[in-house]
């Protein structure tokens, strides 16, 4: 069996390997920071774009991070259009992360110091469990 060279001449196809950082930039344009999309581009596999990346890991992480940039921007386009429309689920997702600072959230997060009686707290749990007839848990060592 022969083996045929791969064939690294733009002009008779895609190339198959990624030539320089210019042709490794202008492939990932469009690509939202996906190697699939920036692989395909090149003509090549994206195990060939991840190899080149761990090649290159500082030049080809800010050509990534400026494409997922435009990802975001997008999201965030997205998720306005939502809110403009008044769409509960992105209100509640909204509120409860980038409203947190406003008392807004999920979870109450209490700060400065609490006493607690661990004793007087066991207790009350396990009058809790005698009465719905769950199992002690402590008692029983689980």
């Amino acid at each position: 069996m022969v083996k045929t060279p791969k064939n690294n001449n733009t002009s008779m196809g895609p190339p198959t390997v990624i030539d320089s950082l210019e042709h490794f930039r202008e492939a990932a344009k469009g690509s939202l920071g996906h190697k699939a999309k920036i692989a395909k581009k090149l003509g090549c596999h994206w195990e060939t774009v991840n190899r080149y990346m761990k090649k290159y890991p500082e030049e080809t992480a800010e050509i990534i991070k400026k494409e997922k940039e435009v990802l975001v921007n997008l999201a965030e386009e997205s998720a306005r259009d939502l809110l403009e429309k008044r769409e509960v689920q992105m209100t509640k997702f909204v509120l409860s992360t980038l409203g947190r600072e406003f008392g807004y959230g999920e979870k109450l997060e209490i700060e400065g110091k609490v006493n607690v009686d661990f004793a007087d707290a066991i207790a009350t749990a396990h009058k809790r469990r005698v009465v719905n007839e769950e199992p002690d848990l402590i008692e029983n060592g689980e």
